[in-house]
């Protein structure tokens, strides 16, 4: 596989991420990488998961009223976090 700009463990998580964003999730599916903690990997794959759930039901719904919204992200790893808003809007 080639992707320009990825080395080869970032196609190798690129992968995993893909094949693990639907059905159920087996921790014997995971594979080990010398660069990513596996506590990582698992919360890659919940948020993409999450992403597509979010995604479908988005697509799903149709527009009744615009109201203000904002939607923020809180994502902690170890000791590493970020609180951001995604998304604001306002009509």
């Amino acid at each position: 596989m080639k992707l320009p700009g990825f080395d080869r463990e970032q196609q190798r998580l690129l992968v995993l991420l893909v094949r693990l964003h639907i059905g159920i999730l087996k921790m014997t599916d995971l594979v080990k990488f010398a660069r990513y903690d596996e506590r990582d990997v698992l919360s890659l794959i919940r948020l993409l998961r999450l992403a597509v759930i979010l995604n479908k039901s988005r697509q799903a719904t149709d527009k009744t009223q615009k109201s203000p919204s904002k939607l923020t992200a809180l994502l902690r790893i170890g000791h590493w976090s970020l609180n951001k808003v995604i998304l604001n809007t306002t009509h």
